[in-house]
């Protein structure tokens, strides 16, 4: 007689608690790990889930709620989906990005055909990586404003360069006057060039990674958190390598548009996730 498929799967547990409890040592706490306690904390973990879920809807107002897209069949995927990760997920962080990405599908005009991909970078993103993007993300109209101010400052000390070139040859035909002064304009150029290298300074401090961005992170896991980050092209490295090298000073790094999406949308979910 052929057996029914929840015959099947208690013969396979009964098989798996049977070859567990032959491990020396460890046997019979594997058991209860293995099967009735990590059924409890998936539980407990959906059941937690359920309640903020509960809690949000509870207080939304209605025009912030997609009825037809809570409906639909693409909803009830994303749905799964996402009470899968949910249950095997031990970062309480991490799963209430999930329910941030969950209810961000639900409001109106929604960016879900981002979901996926999102969702798939939460899934594999540390929190550290998360915080290094926000970083970056927070970084780049800084850093755009302080570039034009290197490029500004930079136009004024070729000119004031150009100055004192004129000065000096001017000082050599005998035909300077009184009131053009070498030293004045020297003066000035020094502080010009000052002000950029300090502008350049605080550049490279939003364009790098150091032990400060990251408490309590080794630096082994820090250069893995942020090569991770580069393989997904979430940040991009500027830095000029010369002779085909490759450089791990991690000193020249912006955030990618794929990365600044992705933070943008964390935020703006958030956001939209967060009840007054």
């Amino acid at each position: 007689m052929e057996l029914s498929k929840n015959d099947k799967n208690l013969n396979k547990e009964t098989g798996l608690r049977a070859t567990l409890a032959l491990i020396p040592y460890i046997g019979g706490a594997l058991i209860e790990v293995g099967f009735e306690h990590r059924a409890r904390i998936k539980s407990q973990r959906v059941y937690d889930f359920f309640e903020e879920l509960q809690h949000y809807f509870e207080n939304v107002k209605g025009h912030d709620v997609s009825k037809e897209f809570i409906g639909s069949d693409r909803f009830n995927d994303i749905f799964e989906e996402v009470i899968n990760k949910v249950s095997k997920t031990d970062d309480l962080k991490k799963r209430s990005r999930f329910k941030q990405l969950l209810i961000g599908t639900t409001i109106p005009n929604a960016k879900v055909n981002q979901f996926e991909i999102f969702f798939e970078l939460t899934s594999q993103l540390h929190e550290s990586q998360i915080l290094l993007l926000k970083k970056f993300y927070k970084a780049k109209p800084v850093i755009e404003k302080l570039k034009n101010q290197v490029h500004e400052l930079n136009d004024e000390l070729n000119q004031s360069k150009s100055k004192e070139n004129i000065l000096k040859q001017k000082a050599q035909d005998g035909s300077i006057k009184q009131n053009e002064s070498i030293l004045a304009q020297t003066k000035k150029s020094e502080k010009i060039e000052r002000e950029k290298i300090l502008t350049e300074n605080k550049m490279k401090d939003l364009m790098s990674v150091s032990r400060n961005d990251l408490f309590g992170v080794s630096d082994i896991d820090m250069n893995i958190f942020v090569d991770d980050l580069l393989s997904k092209r979430l940040i991009l490295d500027i830095s000029e390598v010369q002779m085909g090298g490759k450089s791990y000073s991690y000193d020249k790094l912006i955030i990618s548009p794929l990365g600044y999406h992705y933070i943008d949308f964390l935020i703006e979910e958030n956001k939209s996730s967060i009840q007054e």
